[in-house]
């Protein structure tokens, strides 16, 4: 199997995008004052901005825990993933960044073997699926070259 890639929710990528690049999606929680939605799962676009504009109060978020990177980093390496490249909104903005650096800190031993790059897009959204889409590019041209994950690591950063 390839190397999966993992985002978060605010990459806005479609479900059907996500499903046609092999790429897993991570929701973030979206607060509407005591209600709670998982972003682009239980809340699409749409229905955010009639909230919004329905609501008096504004939204928040909140990051995915480690928990939930971590059953979707086992899940991909059990499915057999030589590695995973986890791209995710920037630090300054959320901590689900550092929500993903942990859940791949503290895996179990034997799934450490497969290596797990997390990356800080440094952006909110409208650069990440294009980071997404060169990642995945970085991902082939490594496959088909048979580079190690060093060498497709430096393509990917190098662009």
């Amino acid at each position: 199997m390839p190397v999966r890639i993992v985002t978060d929710s605010t990459a806005d990528i479609s479900p059907q995008q996500a499903q046609a690049l092999g790429i897993t999606i991570i929701p973030l929680t979206v607060f509407f004052g005591e209600d709670t939605y998982l972003d682009g799962t239980e809340l699409d676009n749409v229905g955010f901005y009639t909230k919004l504009q329905e609501s008096k109060v504004f939204p928040r978020t909140s990051q995915p825990s480690p928990t939930v990177f971590q059953e979707a980093y086992i899940r991909l390496i059990d499915a057999g993933a030589d590695g995973i490249l986890s791209v995710h909104i920037s630090s300054k903005l959320s901590r689900t960044y550092q929500c993903a650096c942990a859940a791949r800190d503290t895996l179990p031993d034997d799934v450490k073997k497969i290596p797990i790059e997390i990356i800080d897009s440094q952006s909110v959204s409208v650069a990440r699926p294009t980071l997404a889409h060169t990642h995945s590019g970085c991902v082939g041209y490594a496959r088909i070259r048979k580079t190690r994950w060093a060498s497709w690591q430096r393509c990917c950063t190098s662009r």
